[in-house]
């Protein structure tokens, strides 16, 4: 039996502009056929898993874009996706392009509000985040070292003169790569995780054959990686990895945004290796 790409293509258009069902979305996808293993674990996740939504919307736009003849177009809005017209847009509160829109996506990111985003663009938002709050410790580091000329608090001065003038150029190689794919939904051309010059050398960070790993395997990572999360919000929350009577939140600043970091990265593993999971039933 052929497939009618347009039926289901035209589907998936009603679903998007009505009250957008989550059951019904499924049902959609499933009879379609579109990605089915991806289907199936967003199903099994069900519709209260962090960002169903965003990642049944995502899947629905995928299948009418490739599904698409040629003319043939879908102007869709959805503010919260930032989304308008079809169109993606600067997350600027205002519109303009201020430093404060990538800060703002990142504290989507963080609620999980733009899980749908590709990861290169996660790891732009985050560095940058990460470079401004290294930049403002470092400005006042600089401000509380007075007006003194000695020879020590010169040297002091200079380094992190240094250091502030370095992530400021990281963040003018960050901002733009951000702008472009919101405004023009160019996906970078690399990573610009490491910019900064440090070496990234965390296991938790490489990338994994999962397809060469036995299920068991699979399992004994997720749990690994479920572990490793878990100490980690508990030094977020309480700056030791166990959990305490008292919460002890740790402070804003380059340790926190190290830790945020680890666990997207960590949490994004565990979804990649449920995915493999599911394909093999």
């Amino acid at each position: 039996m052929i497939k009618d790409y347009s039926f289901h293509r035209n589907a998936a258009i009603s679903w998007m502009n009505s009250s957008r069902d989550f059951d019904k979305g499924i049902a959609v996808l499933e009879a379609s056929g579109f990605r089915p293993a991806v289907v199936l674990n967003l199903k099994r996740r069900g519709a209260k898993a962090p960002a169903a939504m965003a990642r049944l919307k995502h899947l629905m736009r995928s299948l009418i874009s490739a599904w698409a003849k040629p003319g043939e177009s879908f102007q869709d809005t959805d503010v919260t996706e930032g989304i308008i017209d079809g169109n993606p847009v600067s997350l600027c509160n205002d519109g303009s392009e201020s430093p404060e829109s990538i800060l703002d996506a990142y504290s989507k990111l963080i609620s999980g509000q733009m899980e749908s985003c590709p990861e290169p663009v996660k790891n732009i938002i985050s560095e940058y985040r990460n470079a401004y709050v290294k930049r403002q410790i470092l400005h006042k580091e600089l401000s509380d070292l007075g007006e003194s000329n000695d020879d020590e608090i010169c040297e002091e001065r200079k380094k992190k003169s240094e250091l502030i003038s370095s992530l400021s150029k990281q963040m003018d190689v960050l901002y733009p790569q951000f702008l472009d794919y919101f405004k023009n939904n160019k996906l970078p051309e690399s990573d610009l995780s490491s910019k900064d010059g440090e070496q990234t050398n965390d296991p938790d960070n490489s990338q994994i054959p999962y397809s060469e790993m036995s299920a068991e395997d699979l399992k004994k990572l997720k749990k690994s990686l479920a572990t490793k999360i878990l100490r980690a919000v508990n030094r977020l929350n309480f700056q030791q990895e166990t959990k305490a009577d008292e919460p002890n939140p740790m402070p804003d600043g380059p340790e926190r945004v190290k830790y945020e970091t680890k666990i997207r990265k960590l949490s994004a593993e565990v979804e990649d290796i449920k995915m493999e999971l599911a394909k093999r039933g």
